[in-house]
């Protein structure tokens, strides 16, 4: 009878633990939304309308477009020329600007940038060299998916004197696109620990590589899978955990940078 009872006990023992399934192996893909987890690459388009404000609190639209580079740390980087518009004139400038993406996760996702344009051209009827210094300290609005906040700066102009730019109301769209969202794909390969590759994928077509590498807990089945940014993509880096059943890799948790913004979920 004591028998009897071990053997049931030792049945019921093994019965009662929790079936878990292989290493993850070959591809898997995981998409994520603005509302949850957003993502956002500034590279594009950037077009801004401000008013210089001069004596006597007179208004001078000034309006131009110019191309920026966000690189996989965050920092952004551009140089080139540009078309502005001030008042009814149309000038060139040559341009540089310089900023980071922040935030994210918690926070707000932020985005800083200082831009200059220098030029000479026919302004109000008159021959003149300018440069305009301004800086912009924008967030990101997931519901209208925009950029809103505030831009600051001083606008030179050597035959027809200087104004300043005070706004507090800048809307600026993100590049054509860019929604919020975003995807990975990754090939895991299962030896004595997970290795293989991924791709981050943008809505505005840009593919960033990365190296995978990893864990995986039979215990658990939990896998610890790492992204980081290889080549000209280095400089983020992101941490999935996943649960292997039978329904396959089931996502748990998302912790990382990309982009300079950091990624919870």
């Amino acid at each position: 009878m004591a028998a009897k009872a071990f053997c049931l006990f030792v049945l019921l023992a093994f019965s009662a633990r929790p079936s878990w399934g292989q290493a993850p192996s070959g591809e898997f893909t995981f998409s994520f939304d603005a509302a949850t987890t957003p993502l956002i690459d500034v590279s594009g388009d950037f077009h801004a309308v401000q008013n210089i404000i001069g004596a006597g609190g007179t208004l001078t639209p000034l309006d131009y477009t110019i191309n920026l580079t966000n690189l996989p740390s965050g920092k952004i980087r551009s140089t080139g020329v540009a078309i502005v518009y001030v008042g009814n004139d149309v000038v060139p400038a040559f341009y540089t600007a310089s900023g980071n993406v922040s935030g994210g996760g918690t926070k707000p996702t932020r985005v800083s940038l200082s831009v200059r344009l220098t030029g000479e051209g026919v302004i109000a009827n008159t021959e003149t060299t300018f440069t305009i210094s301004l800086s912009y300290n924008l967030f990101l609005n997931v519901e209208d998916g925009q950029l809103q906040g505030s831009a600051r700066g001083v606008a030179n102009f050597k035959q027809l004197g200087s104004g300043t730019v005070r706004d507090d109301f800048v809307t600026v769209p993100l590049p054509g696109g860019i929604d919020g969202s975003w995807s990975t794909t990754m090939t895991i390969i299962p030896l004595k620990k997970l290795g293989g590759f991924a791709y981050i994928f943008l809505p505005n077509g840009r593919i960033m590589q990365a190296s995978l590498s990893g864990s995986y807990s039979a215990n658990s089945g939990i896998s610890k899978i790492k992204l980081t940014g290889v080549g000209e993509d280095k400089g983020f880096t992101v941490t999935f955990t996943a649960t292997s059943g039978e329904e396959g890799l089931q996502l748990e948790t998302v912790r990382g940078r990309i982009l300079g913004q950091t990624l919870v979920e």
